[in-house]
């Protein structure tokens, strides 16, 4: 039978935040990206994510996890505000359209328009162009929206 090393798993001190994210950057990123679905998102996900590692680098137990777990778990932190709204998002059988219930501390922060939009572009995975056309709007219009949505999120959430 195979025998594992139960120690093989576990990480050790990067030298330094820049290490780890030449290390796991890409990867993580990969990661966000198939979560939110939108670089620019992922990437502001990305960075939040390792300026808290680098606040952080000296009080995380380095050698309990690998550090891709450790940076996985940061990762997830960050990214529950979005998939607790998302999973919030659900749709009205008999409309076909978004039924937006409360209950979300996240999504009850935003107006019906911005819950709107939210929710058809991360849980219908509507893009912005078909939100403009549906609701009468400017394609910058509906990405602002989305934007002040992610701010009120954020803040409510202390990220």
């Amino acid at each position: 039978m195979l025998e594992i090393d139960q120690h093989a798993f576990r990480g050790k001190k990067p030298s330094s935040v820049r290490s780890l994210y030449d290390e796991h950057g890409g990867t993580l990123f990969g990661y966000i990206y198939e979560v939110v679905k939108d670089q620019l998102m992922a990437e502001d996900f990305l960075i939040k994510i390792f300026s808290d590692v680098a606040r952080q680098f000296d009080e995380i137990n380095w050698e309990e996890k690998s550090n891709w777990w450790q940076l996985h778990s940061f990762a997830k932190t960050k990214l529950t505000i979005f998939t607790d709204a998302v999973k919030s998002c659900q749709p009205d059988p008999d409309s076909g359209l978004v039924k937006l219930f409360t209950g979300n501390n996240y999504l009850d922060q935003l107006s019906k328009d911005q819950k709107t939009i939210f929710c058809d572009i991360y849980y219908h995975r509507k893009t912005v162009a078909v939100m403009a056309i549906e609701l009468n709007l400017t394609e910058d219009l509906i990405r602002k929206a989305l934007k002040e949505a992610f701010a009120i999120m954020r803040k409510s959430s202390g990220n």
